[in-house]
């Protein structure tokens, strides 16, 4: 009717046009899309229930109900847009969806783009050249507690952590809404950090040629254990913290061969901090031994050791999120630390190491199929 009005009288010159006139048109056409919704549900919608295979019990067919259709057909005179197959009104239907997809040949619609999605055994939803399980609705939080509990990582790293292994519609924007409504993590970091300027460090050319090793304590008494010795390894950022009751010369020394040279060999360089214990005769005659060469860090200078003092800033704060005591939830930490991926390094510790990510619990499914991120080629 407001297109015949035109017709008619033509449209008007909107100098003529008063606030009134505009109102009352506004409100006519607020008016007449509220008609073409009612009519839409009462006449398209019922036309497609009559028409659709739909059981006695079944649920009468609402707007935003994901529907499978088997022809389109784009003329209103003839009748409805599509036949009604199938209803899915639940609110996680991509599986159900992709499984008559592929069973049926059928169209779904809507269709955005051309789906690269496919279904694998046990009914995991494949995406790209990775098998990433589909996650439930109900299931995704605690996918998300299980990775990111490991060792409480920022949202950054969360992301690549599990976006990795799993896939669900809004994955990104769920995961950092979680991290950041994540109790232990508010409680335990520091929100403010110093950002200091970029300055030229001496690149390393091979793994575990280079160790930074300090000592950090004096925490609770934990099965005897009260301070930790730290090494990382500057090429690959490795770390291995080695908890220790006494921390003597002697006592540093075994952990260090325990623990870094049996595993790792014996280093190049070795750089330390300030400590007694890391300066002592007896260490000093095992680097003549051994052949490494020491360096020593400026005092009151901390960021001349940075890495490893930043591993102490991270773990800190992630032993400081788990109840149990610190020695039980130190290997959990650790494993989470190896798995978060580095930002400037675009890969883990674990991959630079062992040339793969490491495998948890619930990706089992990857260790046959997943590619090889690092060449073999790489040393």
């Amino acid at each position: 009717m407001f297109l015949h009005d035109l017709k008619q009288e033509g449209i008007p010159d909107l100098d003529i046009l008063d606030s009134s006139s505009l109102n009352k048109r506004h409100v006519y056409r607020q008016r007449v899309k509220q008609d073409l919704r009612k009519r839409f549900r009462t006449e398209y919608l019922g036309h497609l229930r009559q028409s659709s295979k739909f059981d006695k019990n079944q649920k009468p067919l609402q707007i935003g109900d994901i529907v499978l259709v088997s022809s389109v057909n784009t003329k209103r005179i003839e009748g409805p847009l599509a036949k009604v197959m199938e209803l899915y009104p639940s609110k996680d239907g991509s599986i159900r969806l992709v499984k008559v997809k592929m069973k049926s040949g059928e169209f779904l619609r809507p269709v955005p783009r051309p789906s690269r999605k496919g279904l694998g055994r046990d009914s995991i939803l494949m995406t790209r050249e990775n098998i990433r399980p589909y996650v439930p609705e109900e299931l995704r939080f605690e996918v998300f507690r299980s990775l990111h509990n490991l060792s409480h990582p920022g949202i950054r790293a969360t992301k690549r952590l599990i976006q990795d292994r799993f896939i669900w519609p809004s994955m990104l924007k769920d995961i950092a809404k979680w991290t950041r409504c994540c109790i232990p993590c508010q409680r335990c970091k520091v929100q403010r950090h110093t950002v200091s300027p970029m300055q030229p460090f001496a690149p390393t050319v091979e793994r575990f040629q280079h160790v930074q090793l300090d000592l950090v304590g004096l925490f609770p008494p934990s099965d005897g254990f009260t301070f930790l010795l730290t090494c990382i390894d500057r090429y690959t950022r490795w770390p291995e913290v080695i908890p220790v009751s006494d921390i003597s010369a002697e006592a540093v020394a075994k952990s260090l061969i325990a623990n870094w040279i049996s595993r790792f060999g014996v280093p190049a360089i070795i750089t330390t901090g300030q400590g007694g214990q890391l300066h002592s005769r007896l260490l000093y005659n095992l680097k003549q031994m051994l052949g490494i060469q020491r360096i020593q860090t400026t005092p009151y200078h901390p960021s001349s050791n940075g890495m490893v003092e930043r591993l102490h800033c991270t773990l800190k704060q992630a032993i400081r999120c788990h109840d149990t005591k610190w020695r039980e939830s130190l290997p959990v930490v650790l494993l989470g630390l190896r798995a978060c991926i580095k930002e400037d390094l675009n890969s883990s510790c674990a991959e630079m190491v062992f040339g793969k990510p490491l495998c948890f619990q619930e990706n089992s499914l990857h260790r046959q199929v997943r590619p090889q991120l690092i060449p073999p080629s790489f040393s």
